[in-house]
């Protein structure tokens, strides 16, 4: 989620433009509270609905872990050891690090975006 976030904020977004979705609802007690603390909004995603996306960005997962659930990929970023079989037009995969959050930390910082205590 937290990834999403920054995501969104890289991309200069809105929550009404930039969808953070997944495919089941959100059940882990400290992710339901980080959705309720920080007003995040998770939008619960069908496979029928991909289609319906201009662009389709993955974070902290890669498209594997989605067989044939995926009509295409243009983003991928994700901390964990990169799997192949798939085309994206842009990946960031750093499996050295610990979390993709951090990952995202880079990217705020080099576009010169405030990280907002939200987003942190």
């Amino acid at each position: 989620m937290a990834s999403g976030l920054a995501l969104r904020s890289i991309l200069r977004r809105t929550k009404q433009t930039a969808v953070i979705g997944c495919l089941q609802p959100v059940t882990r007690p400290e992710n339901l509270r980080m959705v309720k603390l920080l007003d995040i909004k998770i939008e619960t995603v069908t496979p029928e609905q991909f289609k319906d996306f201009d662009k389709i960005a993955l974070v902290d997962v890669q498209p594997h872990y989605f067989p044939g659930l995926l009509p295409h990929v243009d983003l991928v970023i994700d901390h964990h050891p990169e799997q192949s079989g798939y085309n994206a037009i842009f990946t960031d995969i750093r499996p050295d690090y610990g979390s993709t959050c951090t990952i995202l930390t880079e990217h705020l910082r080099a576009v010169d975006i405030d990280i907002s205590e939200r987003t942190a």
